[in-house]
């Protein structure tokens, strides 16, 4: 499962890279950029829809337990 610290990683690497791109010492296309950002996108996509479903079923069985349905 992909977790928060994959997503801390990915802003990290896109601050430097970027940082270094200003300063000169780097030509990296601004498209990798936006790929990168793109990534992190989908990755916290993936950790929420992860968490809402995780949430979800904790509900439902919470609500079964206590109108004791099956």
């Amino acid at each position: 499962m992909i977790r928060y610290e994959t997503f801390i990683i990915v802003g990290i690497i896109v601050a430097v890279l970027s940082f270094l791109n200003v300063l000169g010492l780097t030509k990296i296309p601004s498209d990798f950029f936006w790929t990168l950002a793109g990534l992190g996108l989908v990755i916290e996509g993936f950790i929420e829809n992860h968490k809402w479903r995780k949430n979800k079923k904790r509900l439902l069985e919470s609500d079964r337990k206590m109108f004791g349905k099956r």
